[in-house]
């Protein structure tokens, strides 16, 4: 299954106030800790159909893999999970710091984040085949802050590929 939006993208930078050693990427923070990806204000979350801060971090550690693109400030960032945990991690040291930044695999004029995941059918062992109309109803039914959302989920038995566009969402939901 793959998620792909047009944001700002999720921040990618190393969190020096991180309590973990080595360091990580505010990215890797969200997907692994429940209500880091939250934006807890007073406004954030008035139309929100998520739970704070909650869904992607779940969604990681119930996937097989995940695997998280993140297009922000000129870079095409990257990081890769099995299991709920970081694979091929990158370790730099930086002033004596231990960090794990997310790799830069290139440069884009574009922006926002993709994920892509495989559900772990160790955990869900019945009903763990993909319907297509269920990303999209839900999406449809759901407020989207972002302009342009793409749901692309992958049929497992006959490698089909469906591609789910919403432009102008908002406008429309007005």
């Amino acid at each position: 299954m793959s998620v792909t939006d047009n944001g700002r993208g999720i921040p990618t930078g190393v969190k020096m106030d991180d309590k973990h050693e080595p360091k990580r990427s505010a990215s890797e923070i969200a997907l692994t800790e429940l209500h880091a990806g939250g934006k807890f204000n007073q406004n954030s979350y008035k139309v929100s159909g998520g739970l704070h801060g909650v869904g992607v971090s779940c969604v990681n550690a119930l996937s097989k893999w995940l695997r998280l693109i993140v297009r922000r400030e000129g870079k095409v960032h990257q990081i890769e999970f099995a299991k709920g945990f970081v694979q091929n991690r990158l370790v730099e040291v930086v002033d004596g710091v231990e960090i794990s930044p997310m790799r830069v695999t290139g440069n884009t004029d574009k922006r926002g984040t993709e994920v892509h995941f495989l559900p772990d059918t160790d955990i869900f062992t019945q009903n763990n085949d993909f319907h297509y109309g269920d990303p999209g109803q839900a999406t449809a039914r759901a407020v989207l802050p972002e302009q342009r959302r793409t749901h692309s989920p992958e049929g497992r038995a006959h490698r089909q590929r469906r591609r789910l566009l919403w432009r102008g969402r908002r406008q429309g939901l007005c």
